[in-house]
């Protein structure tokens, strides 16, 4: 297989390259074995779950695997975990050192001063390690100290500041959300943002956001919500917004997660069950 046709059929996430080869990769192939091995290159990132056997099996298909592996433990040594940040931070301000899904341990006063260094905060990806506190607890502060961040141009920024919102009971916080759903701005963060303030009628409105939406990565990230909601509204059924989304995905894990949920409310359509007893999805 040439080298042009290997990188091509990488990415396409379906084994083709072990197929196609012939014994170990030559030399040329090492920079792009190495760019595998780092970085999904596939479309949907869930469907091979852990990818150390993957890169493993990369690595050692290739002549250059003594000096792959090198690399690729360089590489990831040298990168810099978030949650290294946050506990870096804690430890500083804070006796204890605490991890950031360990929130609860934090009291009223620490999270408090985490937030005012949120609002400090300079550095976009300072800025994300903070927010992803907010994911979890509520911005103790004034909820327009977090509009400023919706601004940022950096979409990872812009995710964590829509959580963060979403997490605050807020008539503005959820008009801002209807908003930008209406508009189809961002509207997967539009989703996260409406958060809390989500009401039984809105599932109309996310239904249709689904339906104007042809990008399949964003649709990925609007399916998220009905887990999402799930946890925020233990009582709200979203059965509408979870069989739009079926018939509109691509991603099989996305599809399979609310199939279950149809099937275990008893809400599964007859044609779609009929279907899936052909194993047609």
């Amino acid at each position: 297989m040439p080298l042009k046709q290997f990188k091509k059929a990488i990415a396409l996430g379906n084994g083709l390259p072990f197929v196609r080869s012939r014994g170990k990769f030559p030399a040329d192939f090492t920079p792009a074995i190495f760019n595998a091995t780092i970085r999904n290159l596939a479309y949907d990132a869930q469907c091979e779950g852990s990818r150390d056997f993957y890169a493993f099996q990369l690595i050692t298909h290739s002549v250059d695997w003594e000096l792959l592996i090198r690399q690729f433990f360089d590489y990831f040594r040298q990168q810099e975990d978030p949650d290294d940040y946050i506990r870096e931070r804690l430890a500083k301000d804070f006796p204890v050192v605490l991890r950031p899904d360990h929130v609860e341990q934090l009291t009223p006063s620490q999270i408090e001063k985490f937030a005012y260094g949120l609002i400090e905060e300079t550095r976009t990806d300072q800025l994300r390690n903070h927010l992803r506190l907010f994911a979890h607890v509520p911005f103790p502060l004034d909820a327009r100290h977090l509009y400023q961040f919706l601004k940022v141009e950096d979409d990872l920024t812009q995710r964590a500041v829509a959580k963060a919102l979403g997490l605050l009971k807020a008539p503005e916080i959820r008009r801002l959300a209807i908003a930008r759903l209406r508009q189809g701005r961002e509207p997967a963060n539009a989703i996260e943002m409406l958060g809390v303030n989500y009401l039984p009628e809105d599932e109309a409105l996310l239904v249709q956001a689904l339906e104007n939406t042809p990008d399949q990565h964003e649709l990925h990230r609007m399916g998220s919500a009905l887990s999402y909601f799930s946890k925020l509204h233990p009582g709200t059924t979203f059965f509408d917004f979870a069989l739009t989304f079926i018939n509109r995905s691509h991603c099989a894990i996305c599809r399979r997660d609310k199939l279950k949920y149809l099937l275990v409310h008893d809400r599964m359509p007859e044609d779609l069950l009929a279907a899936l007893s052909y194993g047609c999805f």
